[in-house]
């Protein structure tokens, strides 16, 4: 389908009754391993049968890219431009891209602006989609504008201008882009104005107790995204041929965890997560010694409920005994933090000084979850006000690409957070918490 959105156009029918939508197929890439291709389709809505693959799944990323992306992120962006197929396919009469206009995509802009509910979507859901879509008309553009006549230009969807370039201490000019707004504003609200997205410093080390005590192999899953700031989907990837972790007395030996393999115990089409970056991730000094008792504690855990502890075998197991999933770990990591942590947290701060601060965190905790992406955000936190590394080092140990703006948006919308963060007086005391364990056990 080089040229149609849509092959219906021709015939009378009621384009109310098909949509677009994401397929995933498994398939071995050139290294003989299995991996997860995602296609654009055209189903039946009722029935969900697949009428078309429309081969448009490939201007969703720039065939000429690089970076290879990682899947999820792949998804993402095509259930952004899905959705804007649908408009076009629901809300127009266009049938192909080339015929799409600079005004039907103001509308198009505008018309996205809400969700089906009527709710306005957040600014940064907003924005990201807008640039998805954008960026997928640019590459469908720059692939096929010497075949078709088109309604819109390059120029049309983006900016390109050269700036100065003062990155680590190289001066020197570098070509920028930049999407257009076509003159439509992004939502009011703000999706991070507002949002608790990490932990307090001294808390984590009461959610770790915590895990110890309730959810015992959550440990060491918990120390490992915050020790190190692996995400989530990497966590879930790890076997025990994958961690580094030598010990000699007197020595401050390295712990180095590699990421290898996204969705390595996967099995069929269920998707166990996965790993945005390849690459070895040291787990920062501070936290090696913390981290190997956390290694040798899941161990002997594992060994005791009759799993294997070396090789390629799974760090983490579900409750059935299988590797566990992104979302396993993450559901019972929200159980931890809400039936039990948040309990320890009030307790262990009544009558004390900072009893007053630690009750307005619980009050933000219990309104909103921070989410398992808190552990990575109070890795990132620590670099920054506890360790006092400076821009290009925070990249480094979060995995960041050089050129990577995360480190300023990062600083920028998460300013409050991190003085909170740097500021909380709360401390964690082991013996007190024994206490408070030992007689919620009797």
């Amino acid at each position: 389908m080089a040229n149609s959105i849509t092959n219906l156009g021709i015939y009378q029918v009621d384009r109310s009754k098909y949509e677009f939508k994401t397929e995933g197929t498994l398939i071995h890439d050139e290294y003989g391993e299995l991996r997860m291709v995602f296609c654009s389709v055209l189903v039946e809505a009722r029935t969900s049968e697949i009428v078309a693959f429309t081969g448009l799944e490939k201007y969703v990323v720039d065939p000429n890219r690089v970076t290879v992306l990682a899947e999820s992120t792949i998804r993402v962006a095509m259930s952004r431009v899905n959705s804007f197929l649908n408009y076009l396919l629901h809300d127009t009469k266009i049938n192909s891209l080339n015929d799409v206009s600079v005004n039907e995509l103001r509308h198009f802009l505008i018309a996205s602006r809400y969700k089906t509910d009527n709710e306005e979507m957040k600014s940064d859901s907003w924005e990201r989609k807008h640039e998805s879509v954008f960026r997928f008309l640019l590459n469908y553009y720059k692939y096929n504008h010497g075949k078709q006549v088109f309604k819109y230009t390059k120029d049309d969807l983006e900016e390109v201008f050269i700036a100065n370039n003062n990155t680590e201490g190289i001066r020197g000019k570098k070509v920028v882009s930049k999407i257009k707004d076509l003159n439509v504003k992004a939502p009011k609200e703000n999706d991070f104005k507002h949002r608790n997205r990490a932990i307090m410093y001294g808390h984590l080390d009461t959610l770790l107790f915590t895990a110890k005590k309730y959810d015992p192999e959550l440990y060491l899953a918990i120390a490992t995204m915050a020790y190190s700031g692996i995400r989530i989907g990497g966590v879930v990837n790890l076997s025990f041929s994958d961690i580094y972790a030598p010990t000699r007395i007197g020595v401050n030996e390295k712990v180095i965890i590699t990421l290898v393999e996204s969705d390595r115990y996967r099995k069929g089409k269920a998707h166990k997560g996965a790993i945005k970056k390849r690459r070895p991730q040291e787990v920062f000094p501070d936290f090696c010694d913390k981290f190997r008792k956390a290694l040798e504690f899941h161990k002997d855990y594992l060994q005791a409920h009759g799993y294997p502890t070396s090789g390629n075998n799974p760090l983490f197991y579900n409750n059935y005994g299988t590797p566990i999933s992104a979302t396993s770990l993450s559901d019972r990591i929200r159980d931890l933090f809400n039936n039990h942590f948040l309990r320890l947290l009030k307790e262990s701060s009544e009558n004390t000084p900072f009893e007053g601060e630690t009750q307005a965190f619980i009050e933000s905790y219990e309104k909103e979850y921070p989410g398992a992406h808190m552990f990575r955000h109070w890795f990132t936190m620590y670099l920054i006000t506890k360790a006092g590394l400076k821009e290009e080092m925070v990249r480094l140990w979060r995995g960041d690409a050089p050129s990577s703006d995360a480190y300023k948006n990062y600083i920028h919308l998460n300013f409050e957070m991190i003085e909170a963060y740097k500021k909380t007086a709360y401390s964690f005391q082991e013996e007190l918490f024994e206490d408070i364990y030992e007689k919620k056990e009797v």
